[in-house]
């Protein structure tokens, strides 16, 4: 059987201080254009992200993964930017 699964590309900027305030937003919004560009549907987690403005985006400084605070962000706005893309299909 076919299936009609999609892929989405989520580029995610760099989480220090220096990137989430000045190459972040335009880094960002260059990829996920390119992504378009190749047919690839690409959702931009940057805005959200910033709109947290969380004193820390990261495990600690060593450690660059998301925190939960962060995670929880990307995973909230993912589920309505998906469900959104489901709605839109019915």
């Amino acid at each position: 059987t076919k299936s009609n699964i999609k892929l989405v590309v989520v580029p995610y900027p760099e989480f220090d201080d220096f990137s989430m305030s000045i190459l972040a937003k335009p880094v960002t919004a260059f990829l996920c254009n390119k992504i378009s560009q190749l047919g690839i549907c690409s959702f931009n987690i940057y805005p959200a992200l910033r709109r947290a403005d969380l004193k820390s985006y990261t495990v600690n400084r060593n450690d660059n993964h998301l925190n939960a605070k962060a995670s929880k962000i990307v995973a909230d706005t993912l589920i309505t930017y998906i469900a959104d893309m489901i709605e839109e299909e019915k």
